[in-house]
């Protein structure tokens, strides 16, 4: 498939190539007004394309399974009307660029799981007004992912949350989502096999359905307030005795 065939200043605003076998993307960024670019599934490679940052039209960026490696770049941050972000299963490693990801305004999902991320969760993510999904989990680097958990304090709209199998520490904050939108409705929380410690917060016994696990740390105490919870999810929390 060539894309060099792409017409400069073409109109094209959604391109699938998903599971298409392409190798390349050069020629891409003549589709200057394109909203949604699917590429997963294929044989792409090396670092994250220059080509791609020619897109500040993209609204949703499909990336998943592929080969490419390298950081994702601080150029992101021109990806100003991005909503969706999905790089799960690739070679990408080095920290997530923290001041660029706090100009992407309009994110919705950021979903990178099964990388070679490291470094602390950006504190961005905690005043994203627009971030409903964040997925980190199940990466691959010597050092995972490591610091604080977020508290998405100023993200009303967080409902889904894993960052499972890495290194995180701390406790989980008391305030953690609490001005969440869908407190009475259902929020997923996955935080298993980190180092976490402390106590369960009683404030999250606020949410009407947490479908929550924080299996495999070392959290010291959990509330009989929660072991009532009967229109939570199956919660997985395996207390240290």
């Amino acid at each position: 498939m060539d894309l060099t065939e792409i017409p400069t200043n073409s109109m094209l605003r959604i391109l699938m190539l998903s599971s298409t076998g392409l190798q390349s993307i050069a020629g891409i960024e003549n589709a200057s007004d394109l909203r949604r670019l699917h590429l997963t599934d294929n044989a792409l490679s090396g670092t994250f394309p220059q080509e791609l940052l020619s897109l500040s039209e993209l609204r949703s960026l499909y990336l998943s399974f592929n080969s490419f490696t390298g950081s994702i770049p601080e150029q992101i941050s021109q990806f100003s009307k991005l909503e969706e972000f999905y790089a799960y299963g690739n070679l990408f490693n080095g920290t997530l660029p923290s001041e660029s990801i706090s100009k992407l305004s309009n994110l919705r999902e950021f979903i990178a799981p099964y990388n070679f991320l490291e470094g602390s969760i950006p504190t961005a993510f905690n005043s994203m007004s627009k971030l409903e999904q964040l997925s980190l989990y199940d990466q691959r680097s010597a050092s995972l992912l490591t610091g604080v958990i977020p508290n998405f304090l100023n993200s009303p709209s967080m409902w889904y949350f894993d960052a499972s199998n890495n290194d995180l520490t701390g406790s989980i904050p008391s305030d953690f989502m609490q001005n969440s939108a869908y407190r009475n409705e259902s929020v997923v929380v996955y935080l298993s096999n980190n180092e976490l410690t402390g106590t369960l917060p009683i404030e999250l016994e606020s949410f009407r359905a947490l479908d929550i696990s924080i299996v495999g740390n070392k959290v010291s105490g959990l509330q009989d307030v929660f072991c009532g919870k009967s229109d939570w999810m199956q919660a997985q929390v395996g207390v240290m005795g």
